[in-house]
C-alpha cells in the first residue's frame, strides 16, 4: 500500500468499463466489445490495450489518475500514448516535449501481460492464479542530469521521474479492475527488486532467501546506499562462500489480491524458512575493489 491508494481507489470507483473501453475509432459500441463472447479476435477494431482498455479509455485513465498532470509539473507538454501488442505481451508508451529537451521524449515504457502461476516445488500455493505480470518499465526524466546525490542506476540513461508510487497504485487498479489474482513483478536489476519489495513479496522461497542475505550484507553490515549497493552487484563484486560472483537474478514478487495467496505469501512458517535458509548464504563484497570502481565513477553519473 502506497500513499496513493485511496485516491486511486476513489478515482476507480468513478470510471465506468464503457468509458474505459472506449475506441477513439469506435462509431458503435457493440455489446461483444464487452467480451461477452469470449472472442477476442471477433471484436472491433484494433486490439485493446490486455483486451480491455481502449486508446480513449487510456487517455482518460491516464489524465484522472494524475499521471498526466505529474508530468507536466516536471515540464512536459503535449503527452502522448501510443500502444501495441506482441502475442501476449502488451506495451504502453508515454511521451512528451519539454523546452530544454530537442525533440519529443519516451518518458514511460510499461510493458504487461496476462499470466498464471501455477503451484511448484518452491511455490506453495494450492491453485493456478491468473495475475499480471509486469515484464517491464521504465520511468525516465531526461530534462534532468544525475548528480553526486542522485547518480545513475544500472541501466538508466536519465534520472527517475518519481512518479513510481503512483504508477505501481494506478496497476494495482488495473488488476483489481481485470478481476486478477495479483500483480506480479519481475526485476531486471537488484536495485529494482529492493524497491519492488517494499511492496511485492517473493512468490519462491529460495530467491526470497537469497535476496534477504544479499540485502543484510549489502545495506546492514557494509552499510552501502542503494546506488552502490546496484553497482557493487553489476560489477561483479559481490561473492558466495566459494568465491563465486552472485549475479541478480530476476524472480516473481507478488502483491496479492486474494485471500489464499495473501495466506500464503504472509504465512509465519514460510517467513521462517526463509530467514533459516538466509542465514546459511554467505555474501561477501570485494570492499578494496568497490571503494576504486565507486571514486573513479564520475561525479554525476
Amino acid at each position: 500500500m502506497t500513499r496513493f491508494e485511496r485516491d486511486t481507489r476513489r478515482i476507480m470507483k468513478r470510471l465506468g468499463t464503457i468509458e474505459l473501453m472506449a475506441q477513439s475509432m469506435d462509431d458503435v459500441f457493440v455489446p461483444d466489445d464487452l467480451g461477452l463472447s469470449g472472442d477476442v479476435e471477433a471484436r472491433r477494431g484494433p486490439r485493446r490495450f490486455l483486451d480491455f482498455y481502449g486508446d480513449e479509455g487510456l487517455r482518460l485513465a491516464f489524465r484522472r489518475y494524475g499521471l498526466e498532470a505529474a508530468l507536466e509539473e516536471r515540464g512536459y507538454e503535449g503527452i502522448e500514448l501510443d500502444t501495441d501488442a506482441d502475442d501476449e505481451r502488451h506495451v504502453l508508451r508515454v511521451s512528451g516535449a519539454h523546452p530544454d529537451l530537442p525533440r519529443r521524449e519516451l518518458l514511460i515504457e510499461l510493458v504487461v501481460r496476462r499470466d498464471r502461476l501455477v503451484p511448484g516445488p518452491d511455490a506453495p500455493i494450492a491453485r493456478p492464479h491468473e495475475v499480471l505480470t509486469l515484464d517491464w518499465l521504465t520511468m525516465r526524466d531526461p530534462a534532468r542530469g544525475f548528480s553526486a546525490e542522485r547518480p545513475a542506476l544500472p541501466g538508466q540513461d536519465a534520472p527517475g521521474l518519481g512518479v513510481g508510487e503512483r504508477v505501481l497504485e494506478v496497476l494495482y487498479r488495473v488488476t483489481e479492475r481485470l478481476e486478477l489474482d495479483g500483480l506480479v513483478g519481475v526485476a531486471d536489476h537488484f536495485h529494482n527488486a529492493v524497491i519492488y519489495r517494499r511492496e511485492l513479496t517473493f512468490l519462491e522461497i529460495g530467491p526470497a532467501a537469497r535476496h534477504l542475505a544479499l540485502e543484510d550484507a549489502l545495506f546492514q553490515r557494509e552499510e552501502l546506499t542503494l546506488s552502490q549497493a546496484a553497482w557493487a552487484m553489476e560489477w561483479g563484486l559481490v561473492r558466495d562462500g566459494a568465491g563465486d560472483v552472485i549475479r541478480h537474478r530476476p524472480a516473481a514478487q507478488v502483491r496479492s489480491f486474494t485471500e489464499d495467496l495473501t495466506r500464503v505469501l504472509r504465512d509465519e512458517a514460510r517467513r521462517r524458512e526463509v530467514l533459516q535458509r538466509a542465514t546459511a548464504i554467505q555474501v561477501a563484497l570485494d570492499r578494496e575493489a568497490f571503494e576504486r570502481r565507486w571514486a573513479e565513477r564520475p561525479p554525476d553519473a
